[in-house]
């Protein structure tokens, strides 16, 4: 079982205070800070900041590895990813001199999280690979569930769904094994999210609930909040419109209740989306600019596409029809800069639909066109043959 906060708390304070066991303290004080960041953000970076004083005295230069990595995750988590980059970046050349693999892979798997974060999902994935390829040569099974994770999501990014879904139902085995609570959470929300994309939404909505009640347990509000959002979009796509509205709204509130940017900017984003949905065209357009704002400000260039196409979609029910192409081509070319086909393949779909409403069947043709054969070949369909 993974140890809890209190129970890290308990044994720190059970050791003596001559300073005949520092390593072991700093230890402890390595995983504590690494649940705190997402639940006590300040008091991480204090102990942060003394696992770095300690380690300096005592020469545990893993130890302030540690500390930079835990730096570094903050920084990520706050959107400043140049900083978070370069920080984990120190963190895995200090690692490698000091030859600790296991902290390593840690460093891999952040440097990983930041290269996705900036859409380059390619190096991503690459990365976490060389993590969990570590991980799985040291015997480890602390965090190959959540490197499972992050390479399935790497593959939805990519468009490659049943990769993923295998790889987020080994990490909920791993979670089920290590007795790792918020780690099976995270994978059956994971698991919800690529069943809805597959159109299994009797799956996903199970999958959900299941997640829900999971992070519930461990006390994980801004995982909550996710996992509202997700059975709210999963909702909305199977017709339901007023499960989805509460439940979007229920993590609007969880989150603008913690300060999570990111999260405010998924149910806002979906809120645009359902109103869109029930003609509301108005408020749609405001939850959508509201969302896109959040998109910039945590700097997820995914999102800010995904903002944008939703934006063109508008337009496009407004009746505005070359508002809504210049802004769908402005996605297009967004989405092809971060290689997400999911993206472009939309992207090139409402252009399509654009061009037909506003006669321009040539323009419209060559986009479905293109949208097609990109869908084929995310499904590893064969091309058409072409005619003599």
């Amino acid at each position: 079982m993974q140890p809890t906060i209190p129970e890290i708390e308990a044994q720190l304070a059970a050791l003596g205070g001559d300073g005949s066991q520092e390593d072991q303290r700093i230890d402890l004080m390595v995983k504590l800070a690494g649940l705190l960041v997402n639940a006590d953000a300040p008091r991480a970076a204090g102990l942060s900041r003394e696992i770095w004083e300690r380690s300096r005295r005592a020469g545990c230069a893993a130890g302030q590895a540690h500390s930079l990595r835990i730096d570094g995750t903050l920084r990520y988590l706050s959107a400043d990813l140049p900083q978070a980059r370069e920080l984990a970046q120190r963190s895995l050349d200090q690692f490698s001199a000091c030859g600790d693999e296991s902290g390593q892979a840690a460093a891999l798997g952040l440097l990983a999280n930041v290269r996705f974060k900036t859409g380059d999902y390619q190096g991503a994935l690459e990365t976490n690979l060389a993590g969990l390829a570590i991980r799985r040569r040291l015997g480890l099974t602390a965090g190959v569930g959540q490197y499972l994770n992050n390479i399935g999501t790497c593959h939805v990014r990519l468009g490659e769904f049943e990769q993923a879904l295998g790889c987020f139902r080994e990490s909920l085995q791993q979670g089920e094994a290590a007795g790792d609570v918020r780690g099976q959470a995270h994978s059956l929300m994971n698991i919800g999210s690529v069943s809805k994309s597959l159109a299994r939404h009797g799956e996903a909505a199970d999958a959900y609930r299941r997640g829900l009640e999971l992070f519930r347990q461990c006390g994980d509000v801004r995982g909550q909040a996710l996992c509202l959002c997700n059975i709210g979009l999963n909702a909305m796509e199977r017709g339901d419109h007023r499960q989805a509205r509460a439940r979007l709204a229920e993590s609007l509130g969880l989150c603008r209740a913690i300060r999570d940017a990111q999260g405010e900017m998924f149910a806002l984003l979906y809120l645009g989306d359902l109103c869109r949905r029930t003609a509301d065209l108005p408020l749609a357009l405001e939850h959508n600019r509201a969302a896109g704002d959040l998109a910039l400000e945590v700097n997820d260039p995914f999102y800010q596409a995904e903002c944008q196409i939703g934006l063109g979609d508008i337009y496009l029910d407004m009746g505005e029809h070359q508002m809504a192409i210049e802004t769908l081509q402005q996605a297009l070319d967004m989405a092809a800069d971060i290689k997400s086909r999911e993206l472009e393949m939309r992207a090139l779909r409402g252009l399509a639909e654009c061009h037909h409403r506003a006669g321009q069947p040539e323009a419209a043709a060559s986009c479905r066109e293109r949208s097609q054969r990109m869908e084929r070949e995310m499904a590893g369909g064969p091309e058409p043959r072409v005619r003599a």
